[in-house]
Parts: structure tokens; C-alpha cells; sequence
């Protein structure tokens, strides 16, 4: 097979068009044509190929809805990998958990490649440490937001709290270092997550590999650590002996941090806030970070509006903030307008909706304006009668606000105390 030839079935079947012809027509049905698609140009406009190998350049707003829907779908699957093979040459499988697998200097990390991960650039990793060592149901918890964001992820098996802190960062090290060596990483875009004990080692990866971003749940920044610099989205729970510690790092951090809570005490995120977070540091990191790839936005974009449509029925209001916040974002394209438009416009109708995007303001400024000045101690069976007193005008406000409720409420009963030993400052 000639060489031009292999290249041009290359490129056409990498865009899902190979022997694709099909019936276009406009808008009003008075015209057809019969033509590939090619690409999309200049967010509004689509490029067909006739059987002549003549291309038309269309505005897409002129093309019927069947053809504007048949176009979305086109580039969702472009964007996302749709039905291609595996990437050939990976070190590690796609789509399923990992492990434990052996780094350089013999401890061990859990592993998921996303079957979403890019075929044409290295990628963000995301590292999980836990405070008693890294389990199977840490890296479980990770896996929709590594297939929504297309990073990889890791979860460190030995890193624990009766460890020195030495040992845990020794033990980060190389399994960052061999996930560097071994996976499609970026180095430029390291992110750090984990929870209490687990959540302060997140700090000190964080300053030894200049991170992108960090997850740290219910936990402090280490005393002889500076306030990270980077993106931070804390989490957690309302009735949580570290909420005080949390809201302190969101002080030190400040606009660079943001701090989410649930309605849990001492324990671990659910699974969706964390997603959440994930995909608010890869909006972020979109937004300000020069290394990014030009196709990643559009690829995150689809993303994330694909996962929307999984819980826009149940959870309207996790619907509502992410329409939102890609409608405010991002520079979107028509075919994604005229799906993330209609359904904004349904979803505002709803008080509880926009109650919730307030809500989690209002959360975080009562963190940054109340809990942060409290005190940078745990405080554990600890009633806080001025943080209820703080918290009842907004309870008015936000009584049938989904999360935001339940939060408020658990800010208004005493802190909880934890099932082992006190996490220590460490030193």
C-alpha cells in the first residue's frame, strides 16, 4: 500500500470516518448533501468532503438537528477515544486496578490507567495516600474521576502514620519516580491526595515535586511546611475533630484554596466529592497551566459533559454547578452549547439548584471568615456553641438545600473523637 494512501485511512479512520458517507441537510430540509465529515472549524462551523473530495465549509447552526446530533456524538467519541483499541506499548493495562505493583525501592502502590487516558500526550498522575497504608477500596473511589479527568492514579500501599515522616516521603518518592519512569506522565502535572494522617504526607509530596494541585481530607499543613502555593481543594466532614485544622490550611492557602465539607465526621470524602475535586483542579489547572495540550480543553469539556448526564436526573443540583461552571469557564463550541444551554436553562428554574452553588460559597467563607481563626488544633468531643450560632441564618437559608444542609448541621453538633490514637504534629 503507497504510503499517502495508508496515511490518509490512518487519518480518516482516527476521526470515525472511514466509508462514512452520509445524508447532510440544512436547517429547513430544502437542501442535501451527501458527504464525510471532517472536522469542526472555528467552534461554529463543520467541514464536509463530497464524494468529489471537494470540501464545504458549513455552519453547523444551518444543519438540521438530526445532523447537529449526529455531530456531537462524532466528536464526543473523537475527544474521549470513543471505541479505539487500547493504546499499543503501555507499560501497564488500561481500565482495570493495578496491583500491588513494585516500585524502585521495593514498596508497592495500587494503579489505575484510565481507558480514557490521551493516545498523543503524557497525562497528570494523581497520588493517594492513606493514614494506615493504601488499600484496594482506596484506588476503587478514584476510578471515575481518573476516566472524567484522564488521569492516572496511584494509591502508595506502605505510607502510614506509625511510619517517620521520612520514610513516607522516601516511599512517595519512588513510587512517583517510577510511575515517571514507567507510565505516560507529565512531570510538569503532579497532583497529591489523602486523607488525615495520610492528607499531611499529600503536603510534603506537594513541596518536594511542585505539584499542580492537592486533595487533602480532614487533616493540617506539617508546622515546618510553608502553605502550599498551588490549587487545593479541602474537604471535610462537618462534625470532623480536624475541621478546625482544615479551615486553618484554608486560611494559609487562601484564594488559591477552597474548602468543601459534608455531612460526615472523621472519615474519608464520598466518592463523588472527591471526583468533584479532581475535576475542579483539572478546571483549573485548564485554565492557568502552560503545559497543557490545545486538544484537552475540548477533550475535558465532552468529559465532563458526558458525566453530567449520568446524575443530572438524581443530583440536578451537582448537574446545575457544573453547567454552570463550564458555561463560565470555557470558550464552548456550538455542538456543545446546544446541549449544555437547554439543560442550564431547565436546571435554573430549580431554587434549590442555585441555593446549592451559593451554599458551597457560603461554606467556604464561614471556613475562611469562622472555623480558620478558631484555632490550628484538633479539637475532639469538642461543642462549638459560637459556630452554631453562625450556622442558624444559614441553616434558615439552606434548609432544603441538598449537602449544604447536611452540612450545616453537622458544623452545629460537637466534633466526633477518632478510633486510634490522635494524629501528632509532625515534624
Amino acid at each position: 500500500m503507497k504510503p499517502f494512501l495508508l496515511t490518509t485511512l490512518l487519518l480518516l479512520a482516527l476521526n470515525g470516518l472511514a466509508g462514512e458517507m452520509r445524508a447532510w441537510r440544512s436547517r429547513d430540509g430544502s437542501q442535501t448533501l451527501q458527504a464525510q465529515y471532517v472536522a469542526i472549524r472555528d467552534n461554529d462551523t463543520v467541514v464536509l468532503r463530497s464524494g468529489e473530495k471537494q470540501n464545504h465549509h458549513v455552519p453547523i447552526a444551518k444543519l438540521s438537528p438530526e445532523d447537529q446530533d449526529y455531530l456531537f456524538e462524532a466528536e464526543t467519541r473523537k475527544a474521549l477515544g470513543g471505541t479505539a483499541e487500547k493504546i499499543e506499548g503501555l507499560a501497564y493495562r488500561q481500565g482495570e486496578i493495578l496491583g500491588p505493583l513494585e516500585a524502585l525501592d521495593g514498596s508497592s502502590f495500587y494503579l489505575y490507567v484510565p481507558k480514557s487516558l490521551a493516545h498523543d500526550r503524557a497525562v497528570p498522575l494523581m497520588l493517594y495516600t492513606g493514614p494506615t497504608g493504601g488499600k484496594m477500596l482506596h484506588i476503587r473511589g478514584l476510578i471515575k474521576g481518573a476516566e472524567v479527568t484522564g488521569w492516572i492514579v496511584a494509591v502508595v500501599v506502605e505510607s502510614d502514620y506509625y511510619n517517620s515522616v521520612d520514610v513516607n516521603r522516601g516511599i512517595c518518592n519512588s513510587v512517583v519516580q517510577t510511575l515517571l519512569d514507567t507510565a505516560p506522565v507529565d512531570p510538569r502535572r503532579l497532583y497529591f491526595a489523602g486523607f488525615s494522617a495520610g492528607a499531611s504526607v499529600s503536603y510534603y509530596n506537594e513541596k518536594k515535586w511542585k505539584a499542580c494541585g492537592l486533595i487533602p481530607m480532614s487533616t493540617y499543613i506539617p508546622p515546618s511546611l510553608d502553605p502550599p502555593s498551588c490549587d487545593t481543594v479541602i474537604i471535610s466532614g462537618g462534625s470532623d475533630f480536624n475541621r478546625y485544622t482544615s479551615a486553618w490550611a484554608r486560611g494559609q492557602i487562601g484564594a488559591k484554596a477552597v474548602h468543601r465539607f459534608h455531612g460526615e465526621g472523621h472519615k474519608t470524602a464520598p466518592p463523588w466529592m472527591m471526583h468533584e475535586a479532581m475535576a475542579l483542579l483539572e478546571t483549573r489547572g485548564l485554565q492557568s497551566n502552560p503545559y497543557t495540550h490545545p486538544q484537552e480543553k475540548n477533550r475535558f469539556i465532552y468529559s465532563m459533559i458526558d458525566w453530567i448526564d449520568e446524575f443530572k436526573d438524581k443530583e440536578p443540583h451537582r448537574a446545575y454547578y457544573w453547567v454552570r461552571m463550564l458555561k463560565d469557564t470555557f470558550r464552548l463550541n456550538i455542538l456543545q452549547r446546544a446541549k449544555l444551554d437547554p439543560l442550564f436553562e431547565q436546571l435554573n428554574q430549580s431554587e434549590q439548584n442555585r441555593l446549592y452553588v451559593n451554599g458551597l460559597d457560603a461554606l467556604d467563607r464561614l471556613s475562611l471568615s469562622f472555623l480558620s481563626t478558631v484555632t490550628r488544633e484538633s479539637r475532639l468531643n469538642y461543642t462549638d456553641d459560637a459556630l452554631t450560632v453562625a450556622c442558624i441564618p444559614l441553616l434558615q437559608t439552606y434548609q432544603h438545600t441538598p449537602v449544604i444542609k447536611d452540612a450545616l448541621l453537622a458544623l452545629c453538633t460537637p466534633t466526633d473523637e477518632p478510633a486510634c490514637v490522635q494524629p501528632h504534629w509532625e515534624e
